[in-house]
């Protein structure tokens, strides 16, 4: 019999990131930043997804449009834990020289949000001590490509360069040796051709 210690199982845990569904951008809107019909029906298009998915907590920012994409697909969970987190709304983590010409945004606002969004990136990729699991989170647009590049160890400029549809799927894993995995980005699979959209 071999006396050679077997190795400890590999666990990883998903995190997978949903942006919000379409909403009224226009701040002259009476329902501005609230889901448009197209944002519902986006996403509905992902419960099923989500349902085949043994979510075991979901995370969500507390912007108007997230909290309703969670609502729509709240019908997908069971069992689960549920965490609103400020950590997770929209923000402008770093900006090019292209943005800053165009909407130069104050250098101490662009530290907060770094600051913040890396403090979330800390909280979700804890590498799993148990069980193998998987955390939705429900968040935006900006968040999600910053997240992206950082899991990457890309630069963090090219966050900017990248698009996300609207109600699409992120998944990135961390395994218990504390190695990040990329899984997909941006995937739409769910949606129909005439529901994708950026803005």
């Amino acid at each position: 019999m071999s006396n050679v210690p077997s190795k400890p199982p590999l666990l990883r845990r998903y995190v997978h990131l949903v942006r919000h569904g379409q909403y009224f951008y226009d701040r002259e809107h009476p329902e501005y930043g609230e889901l448009t019909e197209l944002g519902c029906d986006q996403a509905r298009s992902l419960v099923p997804r989500v349902a085949a998915m043994p979510i075991r907590k979901v995370f969500y920012s507390p912007t108007p449009r997230a909290k309703q994409t969670y609502e729509v697909l709240r019908a997908a969970f069971q069992n689960f834990e549920l965490e609103e987190s400020d950590l997770l709304v929209e923000g402008f983590p770093t900006q090019s020289l292209r943005q800053f010409w165009e909407h130069p945004i104050p250098l101490r606002q662009l530290n907060q949000h770094r600051v913040r969004m890396n403090k979330a990136f800390r909280m979700l990729f804890q590498p799993p001590e148990e069980i193998t699991r998987h955390d939705l989170v429900i968040t935006h647009g900006n968040f999600i490509r910053y997240i992206w590049c950082k899991a990457q160890r890309s630069s963090l400029l090219r966050w900017s360069n990248m698009d996300i549809y609207q109600a699409s799927l992120t998944t990135i894993s961390v395994d218990n040796l504390g190695r990040i995995r990329l899984v997909r980005f941006g995937d739409t699979g769910h949606m129909r051709e005439d529901q994708l959209t950026l803005i």
